[in-house]
């Protein structure tokens, strides 16, 4: 299956699916998915498709859907069952050691859940990854024989590409204050609160995705670890209850350069450091 989603429909469906009807696990089978950076400067291309790289890819799907399991050197146990290649022994120490590594890693619990659980599908991923590298080194070169260390090696850092940019599909659960600081940083560049303010005044303002004290105050917390603005406890005069009030960095309001730098935050980005 090949396709592809936008980020705001797949934000909203993330929301929805961990926020409250809880996780369906649909997301995390597909396990090739990838989040492309931004476009960058644009740059015209006229040339004709490499026709003979074109060509060989062609002629190897057509070798790998013809693939006689003999060919390659697969197993058989009993006739119902299914022909299977084994790792050579350098390439078996080698899944050994990297699955070992994953199950540590998902026994630790330093990630959040969800990403966990995505990771935790890697435990076949990898070997799949491998099987079908081998596959196709196999087609193309005429080798055969248990699936190569070599093959075991490119899976792996197969996996490891594709758990940094499960991280980045996660963005919007697992980093809930980075993409709130985002938001709400947008607003103050815009000029949407006086300075100072409280984080009440924050999420009555019902902003998508500051609505919540919670993730509001953790959005506070990384502004201000950024510079972008400082908190001052606040006594109001008539002996009232004290509270926090927080007061935007100058450069906000200096210029409209810096303001206008400043409005070009994107949501799902970290707001830059702000001196």
């Amino acid at each position: 299956m090949l396709g592809g989603i936008q980020p705001g429909p797949l934000e909203r469906y993330l929301r929805e699916v961990f926020g409250g009807r809880g996780d369906d696990g649909l997301l995390q089978r597909f396990q090739l998915a990838v989040w492309p950076d931004g476009a960058g400067p644009w740059r015209h291309v006229d040339r004709w498709p490499d026709a003979a790289a074109r060509a060989r890819v062609v002629e190897i799907f057509q070798r790998l859907n013809t693939l006689e399991p003999g060919a390659v050197g697969a197993e058989e146990l009993t006739p119902e069952e299914r022909p299977f290649l084994r790792f050579e022994a350098e390439a078996q120490e080698l899944f050994d050691g990297w699955r070992a590594a994953l199950e540590h890693r998902l026994r630790a619990e330093e990630d959040h859940p969800v990403l966990l659980s995505h990771l935790a599908k890697y435990r076949s991923l990898m070997p799949s990854l491998a099987l079908i590298v081998h596959l196709i080194d196999g087609v193309d070169a005429g080798t055969s024989g248990p699936v190569s260390c070599a093959a075991v090696a490119q899976a792996a850092a197969w996996c490891e590409f594709l758990a940094a940019h499960a991280r980045r599909l996660y963005a919007a659960v697992t980093d809930s204050a980075r993409v709130a600081a985002a938001l709400l940083a947008t607003r103050l560049a815009a000029g949407r609160l006086a300075s100072p303010f409280s984080a009440r005044e924050v999420y009555r303002q019902e902003w998508t995705g500051l609505t919540e004290p919670r993730v509001v105050q953790g959005a506070l917390e990384c502004l201000e670890e950024l510079g972008w603005i400082r908190s001052e406890a606040f006594r109001p005069p008539d002996g009232g209850r004290p509270t926090v009030r927080f007061h935007l960095n100058p450069r906000l309001r200096a210029d409209g350069h810096t303001r206008s730098r400043a409005r070009r935050v994107r949501p799902r980005g970290a707001p830059k450091p702000l001196q």
